[in-house]
């Protein structure tokens, strides 16, 4: 079902990703928004249920567009 916007987000092998500090992210690409983000982050989600304005900048693909 999420095969196709995985592909296109990248799927690195769980070996492939560093160790990352989320608190330092500035973007984030999620299936579903299910973690607690720093404030005012971008996030691009295919679900974005449970973030909010308030908290993070939603993007969309068309925000990229230009």
């Amino acid at each position: 079902m999420y095969g196709a916007f995985a592909a296109r987000l990248g799927t690195p092998a769980p070996a492939d990703v560093p160790d990352a500090d989320i608190t330092q992210a500035s973007l984030a690409c999620l299936l579903r928004g299910h973690i607690t983000l720093p404030a005012h982050s971008e996030v691009f989600a295919l679900h974005p249920a449970g973030l909010t304005t308030a908290d993070v900048r939603l993007v969309t693909a068309s925000d990229g567009a230009g």
